[in-house]
């Protein structure tokens, strides 16, 4: 009777230090997990850049704080080399944003130019802002989409939402870019 007791403790026992131990593990997985996407949300006010005109530029928030018009603001990379093609691709991807033409959740869009400053020169034939700087955070946060060819898509709040590919076309950018804002 006593060795039957100790065995059924034992296999209880046994059985309690497996079951903790995938808890544990399982909660390692989220926190790594919640890190991982802890690298993407920028920290409070962290999405200033300095435009064109070497102004500090901010996202048009309403008085609640978020975006107005509860619009996104959506953010990608300019290339220097190309920068007459790519400023013709956005305008492209722009004009087929029918829900902000619309005046449904406005988007507010901003290309970071890869060569700071060299950009500046374009902005009258961008139909977005041209920004040349970023604090270091978001500038790695954007180098680092911009190395996987993807945009950034931020909610109202600031918070990114969704990693936009870069497809060929600017009509299936802007569809990409409608369908995850509303997510």
């Amino acid at each position: 009777m006593r060795l039957l007791f100790h065995s059924v403790v034992m296999c209880l026992l046994i059985v309690s230090v497996v079951r903790s131990g995938l808890t544990i593990k399982k909660g390692l997985k989220q926190q790594r997990a919640s890190r991982a996407e802890a690298d993407w949300i920028p920290p409070d006010s962290d999405l200033i850049g300095i435009d064109a005109d070497g102004m500090t530029r901010r996202p048009d928030l309403g008085p609640d704080g978020h975006l107005k018009g509860g619009g996104s603001l959506f953010m990608f990379v300019i290339h220097r080399r190309d920068i007459l093609a790519e400023v013709q691709f956005w305008n492209h991807v722009i004009a087929s944003d029918t829900d902000s033409a619309a005046g449904n959740r406005p988007i507010q869009y901003w290309g970071v130019c890869d060569e700071s400053h060299e950009c500046n020169s374009y902005q009258s034939k961008a139909r977005f802002s041209i920004i040349s700087h970023l604090s270091p955070y978001q500038m790695h946060i954007v180098a680092n989409a911009d190395r996987t060819n993807d945009a950034l898509l931020y909610d109202k709040a600031l918070w990114l939402r969704a990693l936009v590919s870069i497809e060929r076309d600017p009509f299936l950018v802007s569809e990409e870019v409608r369908r995850k804002k509303g997510l």
